[in-house]
């Protein structure tokens, strides 16, 4: 079903489909135009996606997943890192461990260059709160970017106290 498409020596299953894709890798698949899947398990479904991230994957046009455990929604995305989800377009990531929700949202910011950081306390008025529970991120969610704030609506109230990490 591929027209113009390459697909390496060895591998013993896999789909290509389309114009000028490329599978390098067992159990990959490749389904569109000048499509690549690389690694084991990759798949890369849309225009010009490229997806070398071992099961990872990429819906959109053009979107380039290279982490590992990865996978991107939307157009014009780069996920370099393993363990990141991105829904949205023109999203690149910086850190592993992440999901980044929406168009144009950002893993960092001038207050938190580095992405997630650790809170250990909170100064509300005068009062100083301590004592927190879950003061060791492993990773984040980003639902927009400095002046490209973004709400979430409709979520339950936490709990709050000496074990919660809400």
């Amino acid at each position: 079903m591929a027209t113009n498409g390459t697909v390496s020596g060895g591998i013993s299953d896999g789909v290509l489909i389309g114009e000028g894709g490329t599978l390098g890798a067992t159990s990959a698949i490749a389904i569109g135009t000048k499509v690549s899947a690389t690694n084991t398990n990759a798949i890369a479904i849309g225009t010009g996606d490229n997806v070398s991230g071992i099961s990872s994957g990429a819906i959109g046009d053009p979107t380039t997943v290279s982490g590992n455990y990865s996978y991107a929604v939307g157009n014009g995305n780069t996920v370099a890192q393993n363990n990141d989800f991105v829904f949205g377009n023109g999203i690149t990531t910086n850190y592993a461990n992440e999901v980044v929700l929406s168009n144009l949202s950002k893993d960092t910011s001038v207050d938190h260059p580095s992405g997630y950081t650790s809170v250990t306390q909170a100064t509300i008025g005068t009062k100083t709160y301590t004592g927190f529970a879950g003061t060791s991120p492993v990773g984040l969610v980003s639902v927009g970017s400095e002046g490209g704030e973004r709400q979430i609506i409709n979520v339950a109230a936490g709990a709050i106290d000496a074990t919660s990490t809400d």
